[in-house]
């Protein structure tokens, strides 16, 4: 269930009930919306604090963010984010922000605090500066928008955190790759076995496991059998069609 802080605009929760969250109002002591995940080491407490443009720049000129809010978020949440909701853009000479002008369609005017233009690079450099104290930095155009990124993040986070695959995908640059529709990087640098395995059919992440199966030698997993590829992969049952592709695949039927 997704948290919303009672102070929050009154349209966010049938935004997010239509997208099929389920959302209780709460007074929050930091942050407008809260959630639990799933994180490495059990169970995490996630949180987000959303400033619309407008109030970020207040906020931040106040310190009143960063002298309240941010280490509140920071001490009450495992996960914390910052999504900064409307759309902006820099000036043409890039020095300072400019909004849409709710009064002339397709006519952008600067944003003022206190009878001066803010400096794009000032809030631009604030937000790096939040990012590297541990918080995300999220934007969002609409508070529609703002509604899917909270579906899509709690969603994200209830999954266990074993399942989390994007950055345990092999990129393989050297070696032309089959049309998986899927991204393929991670951090770790994958052996050449790694690489070469991640290629056959049906092995996919199961690569990261091979040079132990295979003792770091491409030349025995060149060499392997049918028997050996089933033991490697952990295969229990008597048929595979996951070797017999990859046995198809070393013998040039595939």
């Amino acid at each position: 269930m997704i948290i919303i802080d009672a102070h929050e605009p009154s349209d966010l929760k049938p935004l997010l009930n239509r997208l099929g969250c389920d959302v209780a109002i709460d007074s929050l002591e930091y942050g407008d919306a809260a959630w639990d995940g799933n994180g490495p080491d059990g169970p995490v407490m996630v949180g987000v604090e959303r400033k619309y443009i407008t109030d970020l720049i207040d906020s931040m000129i106040s310190r009143r963010l960063t002298g309240h809010q941010l280490p509140g978020m920071m001490d009450a949440y495992h996960i914390r984010y910052l999504l900064v909701e409307g759309i902006y853009r820099p000036s043409p000479s890039g020095d300072y922000i400019e909004v849409p002008n709710p009064r002339r369609k397709g006519e952008w005017i600067p944003i003022y605090h206190n009878r001066s233009s803010v400096s794009y690079q000032q809030v631009d450099s604030f937000l790096d500066e939040v990012t590297e104290a541990g918080i995300t930095v999220m934007r969002s155009a609409t508070l529609d928008e703002t509604a899917a990124i909270y579906r899509s993040r709690y969603r994200h986070w209830q999954k266990p955190y074993s399942d989390r695959k994007s950055m345990k995908l092999i990129y393989t640059p050297e070696l032309p790759q089959p049309n998986t529709g899927k991204a393929s990087f991670r951090f770790r640098k994958p052996t050449f076995i790694n690489r070469v395995a991640s290629l056959l059919p049906g092995v996919d992440m199961k690569a990261w496991d091979l040079d132990a199966a295979f003792a770091g030698k491409p030349r025995d997993m060149a060499n392997a059998n049918w028997q050996t590829w089933k033991a490697a992969l952990g295969i229990k049952g008597k048929k595979s069609i996951t070797v017999d592709k990859i046995v198809a695949t070393w013998e040039g039927k595939l």
